[in-house]
């Protein structure tokens, strides 16, 4: 990993492409309904994006331009890390993660494979499966 001290902004990507099991444990997780990832937010809703991901509020200027750098397009949380409230019936997360474009690709498709299999399963007839 990549130490950024105070002021600086490295011209490399601290950020670290995200494993097929990542992408396929983040694409079940929002299939589930355990995360929730900025995609989710209708456009009338993005201008909330800093509140549902609350760790943005805190951000300073070099990290936030660290991010350009890194790519970083969007965010996703885990239920299981918001506060006990919301702003207009949206969760706020107290911890957040980080996708480029190239690995919130892998999570949609990931996640469509999943809804195909799910589709699949519920169209086919089981009850005559010898086990």
């Amino acid at each position: 990993m990549i130490a950024i001290t105070e002021g600086e902004i490295s011209e490399i990507t601290a950020y670290k492409p995200r494993t097929v099991m990542d992408i396929n444990q983040l694409a079940l997780d929002l299939v589930e309904g355990r995360a929730f990832a900025s995609w989710q937010l209708t456009e009338a809703e993005v201008e909330n994006l800093h509140l549902v991901f609350m760790p943005l509020t805190m951000m300073d200027e070099v990290q936030c331009k660290q991010m350009v750098v890194d790519g970083i397009k969007h965010f996703f949380g885990y239920y299981k890390d918001t506060f006990p409230h919301s702003i207009n019936g949206l969760p706020i997360f107290h911890a957040i993660g980080t996708l480029n474009q190239s690995d919130a690709s892998r999570v949609a498709k990931a996640a469509n494979a999943i809804f195909q299999m799910r589709e699949q399963f519920l169209r086919n007839d089981h009850s005559n499966d010898h086990s």
